[in-house]
């Protein structure tokens, strides 16, 4: 599990910024492994606040299935978080432990 913090806060739709991850996975880089493909995009609530949802499919140096399921959420001051769980599908304690990380994911209150 890894989080990410934008360093800009941008007036955008959140839509966007998922888009730019797709975009960003979906292009050859000799760094990143093979992507077998991704699912829709679904919209979510994340610890109250509007996020995005996507899951992302590589193809792993040991021929296993890599999953990077990503939450991007934009809190009402343009922060944006993106909110990454990593996991080797064949071993599905992997998504069960990163799930109850980010689970208990709480921002603190606006002050």
């Amino acid at each position: 599990v890894y989080i990410v913090l934008s360093r800009h806060k941008l007036d955008s739709p959140i839509r966007m910024f998922i888009d730019l991850s797709i975009y960003a996975k979906t292009q050859p880089n000799a760094n990143n492994l093979p992507l077998i493909g991704y699912s829709d995009v679904d919209s979510i609530s994340f610890a109250g606040f509007p996020a995005l949802e996507i899951e992302f499919a590589y193809k792993g140096e040991s021929g296993d299935t890599l999953v990077q399921h990503q939450i991007i959420v934009q809190k009402p001051d343009y922060t944006l978080y993106y909110i990454n769980n990593k996991y080797n599908r064949s071993y599905p304690k992997s998504y069960e432990e990163g799930e109850k990380i980010i689970s208990s994911f709480k921002f603190k209150p606006f002050q």
